[in-house]
């Protein structure tokens, strides 16, 4: 086992690292100048001949998760790599949740498919659905329905982009009836990003989004599967979103390890906290 600490802020950052037979397990306390817990994130990921599987999760101060995930990667005879992942988040300060599916399948070409479907519900019953598909030629499509609990009101948007960046956005809005009040489309499409990034009005939070503007509320991640930037360490996943992600996992983001700041030991080791 390695131990490491590090300084966060006011507070510390305590690490505990095991690593057997090619799974390796990681649990991060998070606590504050005090040494009270303010969070806990736990992450365990299985290398295997064709692939890996990772499962990991966030918790508050009182043990409710805020955030877990499962990411499963195989790659078949022929070099073709899928990926696909399932996550689930809550923001404390909102109440909203969120579910999300994504499937990545990269080809032995460089080329790509993604795909992912997603569904929030904030504190007040309303409610957003999504759903997006990006081809081997870089064709993008993006359909979702926002119902506001208290209206009744439906929002229903699709649009649709080539790898030019042509394309068309429709909308349309009906009541509580079914009648419709709107309809109109937009030649102007909103598409120019990744397939899993929604526009303004979608879940990182824009205009008329559910999460008002938190882009880590719904944990959208960077579908390309680069190497991240680098969220901000105690983020899921580092933001997981435009921040971006990497091969290494859900806490791809996050800076496990003792820095310049903290120190480390192993075998079960203990040092001192180490202060910038």
């Amino acid at each position: 086992m390695t131990k490491t600490v590090r300084s966060e802020g006011s507070g510390r950052v305590e690490t505990n690292t095991t690593s057997a037979d090619g799974r390796v397990v990681t649990e991060a306390v998070h606590k504050d100048a005090y040494g009270s817990v303010t969070s806990t994130e736990y992450m365990q990921e299985v290398t295997r001949a064709d692939g890996k599987e990772s499962w990991g999760d966030s918790r508050d101060a009182n043990g409710n998760v805020t955030y877990r995930s499962h990411e499963q990667q195989h790659t078949d005879a022929d070099g073709k790599k899928t990926t696909d992942r399932t996550e689930h988040s809550r923001d404390p300060d909102t109440g909203a949740t969120t579910d999300r599916q994504e499937q990545e399948v990269e080809y032995p070409d460089g080329t790509t498919e993604e795909s992912w479907q997603e569904s929030t519900v904030d504190a007040n019953g309303n409610t957003e659905a999504a759903a997006g598909a990006k081809d081997r030629d870089g064709n993008t499509s993006i359909s979702r329905e926002i119902v506001d609990a208290t209206t009744g009101e439906t929002t229903d948007i699709t649009e649709t982009e080539d790898a030019d960046g042509n394309g068309t956005r429709h909308t349309t809005v009906t009541d509580k009836n079914g009648d419709v009040i709107s309809d109109f489309t937009d030649d102007e499409p909103s598409l120019t990003r990744d397939a899993d990034e929604l526009d303004g009005e979608g879940r990182e939070g824009g205009e008329g989004g559910l999460n008002g503007g938190d882009e880590s509320d719904t944990g959208g991640r960077d579908f390309g599967g680069g190497e991240g930037e680098g969220g901000g360490e105690g983020e899921v996943g580092g933001e997981v979103g435009d921040a971006g992600r990497s091969d290494a996992g859900d806490f791809a983001g996050r800076d496990f390890g003792g820095g310049a700041e903290g120190s480390t030991t192993s075998d079960g080791g203990e040092t001192e906290h180490g202060r910038a």
